[in-house]
C-alpha cells in the first residue's frame, strides 16, 4: 500500500447548510489523517457565511482561487 493517498474535492460530499448557495468539501476523513485538515469552501457570488468560529490552537490559511471576498480577523476585515 503507498504511503500517499490522492483525493479530488469534487468526489467528496458537499455539508454545507442548505440552502446558502455555498459548497463545503473536507477531505480528512478520506485521507485518514486525523492531525490534517483540508478543505476547500466554495461561494457562489453575493453569498456570506452564515456564522463566524474560533479555535483555540488551530492555524488557517485561506486562499482565494477565483473572485474576491473579505473575512473578519479579531476585529480587522480583510
Amino acid at each position: 500500500m503507498p504511503d500517499w493517498t490522492k483525493k479530488n474535492f469534487e468526489e467528496l460530499r458537499d455539508v454545507s447548510p442548505p440552502d446558502t448557495r455555498m459548497q463545503w468539501r473536507f477531505a480528512r476523513e478520506a485521507l485518514g489523517s486525523p492531525e490534517l485538515g483540508v478543505s476547500r469552501f466554495t461561494y457562489e457570488p453575493g453569498a456570506r457565511m452564515p456564522w463566524g468560529h474560533r479555535h483555540g490552537v488551530q492555524e488557517e490559511a485561506y486562499v482565494v482561487v477565483g473572485g474576491s471576498g473579505r473575512a473578519k480577523l479579531d476585529d480587522d476585515v480583510v
